[in-house]
């Protein structure tokens, strides 16, 4: 930075990289060219400006407020089980945290996937999966991608029980739009340009087609078909790990191990992780809505000290 948030774009034509170190952050902010921030958030708003003012990037939709926009789906299952206020106020939790982390969540729903101009042909050969049958969990989960794709815009789409950390929110997209998933083939979290939405919706699709025809199918799903689909073509899109589960340590609910998040994007509240907290004796209750609020006001208030979101 020549001054705060002005890059110097001619120093940074020689760089490969930029190294955020300890030392180097704390004379930053001595020197007032950045804020007190943890580390992945200037990272993402160093890589934001630079974009912005010495490349240009491809970015993302943004919405009606002008703030990027973050994406899940969402339909009603048939199958669903439990009490169905739970989802919705996962949802409204998800809305909540995301737009005081800076972002405008939109949700998608059947309506955006029956948009798109397979939908008939898809729908179809995913209920050939005896666990995919129509209106159920994992159908739903293949649907999302038709729903996304179908937008037509490309952007972020995260799970609805995924919650940010230190995602702060920009429009410029990662690796130049092409297809990233940050909790390696389990689609928690995943950005790209519109293109690389419907080339990775077909290829989804094909691994469908291809898991169909070379055995008998018991089960499948659209996080299995991302993990075949990366080991029969580890180029075919960009896998990262930064996306945790409870990041308590010690095993002590509220006490957030604030190194284990520095360089994670955000949580992933899941069935599978919140029911082996349960079994673990970590927490006393399988609220997720309630969890996701109690976890984001303890990191906040521990590993965020600046922080001014209520």
């Amino acid at each position: 930075y020549k001054s705060y948030g002005v890059i110097d774009c001619e120093s940074s034509n020689d760089a490969l990289a930029a190294h955020l170190s300890h030392s180097d952050t704390h004379r930053a902010v001595e020197a007032h060219l950045v804020e007190d921030k943890e580390r992945s958030v200037l990272a993402y708003e160093l890589i934001q400006n630079w974009n912005d003012q010495c490349r240009g990037g491809e970015g993302g939709p943004s919405g009606g407020s002008g703030k990027p926009i973050i994406h899940t789906f969402f339909t009603q299952r048939s199958d669903v089980s439990g009490n169905p206020e739970e989802h919705e106020n996962l949802i409204n939790a998800w809305k909540k945290f995301w737009t005081e982390a800076g972002w405008e969540p939109q949700v998608l729903t059947m309506e955006h996937a029956l948009q798109h101009p397979k939908y008939e042909e898809y729908s179809q050969r995913v209920q050939q999966i005896p666990n995919a049958k129509e209106g159920s969990f994992d159908y739903m989960n293949f649907m999302k991608w038709l729903a996304m794709s179908s937008t037509g815009q490309g952007g972020w789409l995260s799970d609805y029980d995924t919650f940010p950390l230190g995602l702060a929110p920009t429009p410029i997209l990662p690796n130049d739009g092409q297809f990233t998933s940050f909790e390696r083939h389990v689609p928690s979290l995943v950005s790209g340009n519109a293109n690389e939405w419907e080339r990775m919706t077909a290829h989804i699709m094909d691994m469908v087609s291809k898991k169909l025809s070379s055995q008998q199918v018991e089960f499948y799903s659209d996080m299995l078909a991302l993990a075949d689909l990366y080991e029969i073509d580890n180029k075919s899109y960009i896998q990262y790990l930064q996306v945790i589960g409870f990041p308590y340590k010690d095993q002590q609910y509220g006490q957030v191990d604030c190194d284990a998040t520095q360089s994670n994007l955000a949580v992933h509240l899941s069935n599978s992780v919140t029911t082996h907290a349960m079994e673990n004796g970590l927490i006393q209750t399988k609220d997720r809505s309630m969890l996701a609020s109690d976890l984001i006001q303890s990191w906040r208030n521990q590993c965020t000290p600046n922080n001014d979101a209520n």
